[in-house]
């Protein structure tokens, strides 16, 4: 008896989520679409429901408690990321250091 709080709905996370819960029959209660990250947080905070967000997007709140992880085992939960630009145009500065620091990742080879 609870909400699904998610943001928009072609998210891959959401995607994810709702295929997992699909082949469990978990069914929530509803659904409640926000728009930004932030408001998910602190929706989920308020105890109006639960999300599937990135880690990365919520690292602070884990870190304080006002977010707990709750623990689902999902097979093939990697999220590939592509990274493109347009190969004739001029990169700005804030581009090139973007483009190395993916670089410099291990997480993302070019």
């Amino acid at each position: 008896e609870t909400s699904f709080i998610i943001n928009e709905p072609r998210s891959i996370y959401r995607e994810r989520m709702e295929a997992h819960l699909r082949a469990r029959d978990i069914l929530f209660r509803n659904t409640i679409e926000l728009w930004s990250i932030e408001s998910i947080k602190k929706t989920v905070a308020a105890n109006l429901g639960v999300s599937f967000l990135p880690t990365f997007a919520v690292e602070q709140e884990l870190a304080t408690g006002s977010l707990i992880e709750l623990p689902v085992r999902m097979s093939g939960c990697i999220v590939q990321t592509i990274c493109v630009w347009h190969k004739n145009r001029e990169s700005t500065p804030a581009m090139r250091l973007f483009r190395d620091l993916l670089q410099a990742s291990a997480l993302f080879p070019m």
